[in-house]
């Protein structure tokens, strides 16, 4: 596998500076694919730089397939840079606000709604009760039905987040309450598509945040939550 490894890195190496953008970002899902079947430095060293490479060439290239291409493997990205144990949270979260903020290609701000709790798990759950909190309230007050309609699979999925890390302590306290409040304020969406998504995943949910004889509803702070 070693030497067919090393007759395709230098390809891809020539592939992610072709004139052609089509072949960049085809290079760049490429990338993504072979990063779970890197095992020495090296290689990890080299492919990571290109992926890097690529995405800050994708994003100064303003072209809709490129960028949407990006913001549509978030969660890939994540995946890559957990295996490569390689800390690019600054870049990931740089370009995660950009793709979010991009007014003119609106399937990247979808996409960031559907991959937001890949974002969180890769950056750590201080990044949501600081600076994403504001982009977690506004996707789910978000004008578009779309996004909005997704909100509710990522909340279940930002919660599965807490489940693993079984601190009872403020900050934990915190990022639930958060994710609460996004909850709450899809409930006032009167948007079809969204009521059925809130329908379809409202079980989940309330069981998630379900009163238990040791706890109560996250640890009594919701009782007293106002909808």
């Amino acid at each position: 596998y070693n030497q067919i490894l090393n007759l395709i890195l230098p390809l891809l190496v020539t592939l992610s500076k072709d004139d052609n953008l089509a072949v960049r970002q085809t290079c760049f899902e490429s990338l993504l694919d072979l990063s779970n079947n890197l095992n020495d430095s090296r290689s990890i060293q080299q492919v990571n730089e290109m992926i890097i490479s690529l995405i800050k060439f994708g994003l100064s290239s303003r072209t809709s397939k490129f960028i949407t291409t990006i913001a549509l493997h978030l969660s890939d990205l994540c995946h890559t840079l957990s295996i490569f144990q390689i800390d690019e949270c600054k870049f990931v979260h740089e370009i995660f606000l950009r793709l979010s903020q991009e007014k003119n290609f609106p399937e990247c701000r979808l996409s960031c709604a559907k991959h937001f709790s890949s974002i969180i798990d890769y950056l750590g759950h201080d990044e949501l009760s600081n600076e994403l909190e504001k982009l977690f309230s506004d996707l789910c007050n978000d004008k578009d039905s779309k996004i909005c309609s997704i909100m509710p699979s990522t909340i279940i999925n930002l919660t599965k987040l807490y489940d693993n890390n079984n601190n009872n302590n403020n900050a934990e306290k915190k990022y639930m309450s958060i994710i609460w409040n996004g909850f709450l304020s899809l409930l006032n969406n009167s948007n079809y598509h969204v009521m059925i998504a809130l329908a379809t995943n409202l079980l989940n949910i309330f069981i998630k945040f379900s009163r238990n004889q040791d706890e109560g509803l996250l640890y009594g702070s919701i009782c007293s939550m106002s909808a």
